[in-house]
């Protein structure tokens, strides 16, 4: 969770930069270590800028809104929310974000909003897949049942899952294409196993 004094965002779920970095962190650490962090993911799905402005960025952006908008208080941030309980706003890069009331410390949580261009919805449970994928890769042994393009490399990934995460299996080959797309995403085209 970062903050910007009184603004909550949660950049691992919610900005593809700082999930790259965390990703490439998590390749060095245990694996026990990396399964515990990746609990921080939840188990539904979430809403990820892929645009190139750095957190602090966005951070600063809606700080100046706030700040404009005259929300020094929980009470006059609520006033600004008004009945709908948030407001929507775009950035510098044309990026929409919400931002609602804090339901913890802090005042305000902010979120990319749905359907723009900028913003791509991924599933928990592909990303976990994805970094016990990587991780797994660095062991020698695991390449044997990976000569062959993630796709149609379902029985791969299922075991993976299993193993490492105590997800339940790939049943299609399109789930294993979605995997792939959610690779390509956060890592790019030139980092496919």
């Amino acid at each position: 969770m970062r903050e910007n004094s009184d603004i909550r965002f949660n950049a691992l779920k919610h900005h593809l930069g700082f999930l790259r970095e965390e990703i490439y962190r998590w390749k060095a650490l245990e694996w026990p270590r990396v399964a515990e962090e990746l609990l921080k993911l939840g188990n539904n799905q979430f809403d990820l800028y892929a645009g190139l402005l750095p957190v602090a960025a966005i951070l600063g952006g809606i700080s100046q809104i706030l700040i404009r908008n005259g929300t020094a208080d929980r009470e006059q941030l609520r006033t600004w929310l008004g009945k709908k309980g948030y407001r929507s706003f775009e950035l510098s890069d044309g990026s929409r974000w919400v931002v609602r009331e804090s339901g913890h410390d802090g005042l305000a949580h902010i979120h990319p909003a749905r359907h723009q261009p900028l913003v791509q919805r991924v599933k928990a449970s592909h990303v976990k897949t994805i970094v016990a994928l990587l991780w797994s890769l660095t062991d020698p042994l695991s390449l044997t049942d990976a000569n062959q393009p993630l796709e149609r490399s379902t029985p791969f990934i299922n075991r993976i899952r299993r193993e490492r995460l105590g997800l339940s299996p790939v049943r299609s080959l399109e789930e294993s294409r979605r995997i792939a797309q959610t690779f390509r995403l956060i890592l790019g085209p030139d980092q496919m196993p």
